[in-house]
């Protein structure tokens, strides 16, 4: 595989998740599952995620297909599988401190989702 082709604040993508193919949608969710996107979420500080929600804001919001893609990589950024198994391979990690980390992922995949779905919303009215 080829280095990444696009990127936003946080996240590398594969290919532009505005092409308006179903590929780009897979390959959405597939991205969310990556431990490089899991350690972007892990170590996003407030400026990183204010920068992916502005990149959202400029270059997701009113093109169908992008927003189709990221509403399914925000699907599956939520859900705490990936993370799981990332914190799990870490052999030098507590069990505690990786349901810490969990917990601290999860805030911030909710943050960056819900941000999404507001400015999704703010830009449709």
């Amino acid at each position: 595989m080829t280095g990444p082709m696009y990127r936003t604040a946080l996240f590398r993508f594969d290919q532009p998740i505005s092409s308006d193919t179903d590929q780009a949608v897979l390959q959405a969710a597939q991205t969310a599952e990556r431990s490089e996107t899991v350690r972007a979420v892990l170590t996003a500080s407030e400026s990183d995620i204010q920068s992916e929600l502005d990149f959202i804001a400029r270059h997701i919001c009113g093109n169908a297909a992008a927003e189709r893609a990221y509403a399914v990589f925000v699907e599956q950024l939520e859900r705490p599988r990936a993370c799981e198994a990332v914190l799990a391979a870490s052999g030098e990690t507590s069990a505690d401190d990786r349901a810490l980390l969990l917990d601290h992922y999860l805030v911030i995949a909710h943050r960056i989702a819900q941000g999404f779905h507001e400015r999704i919303r703010k830009y449709n009215t």
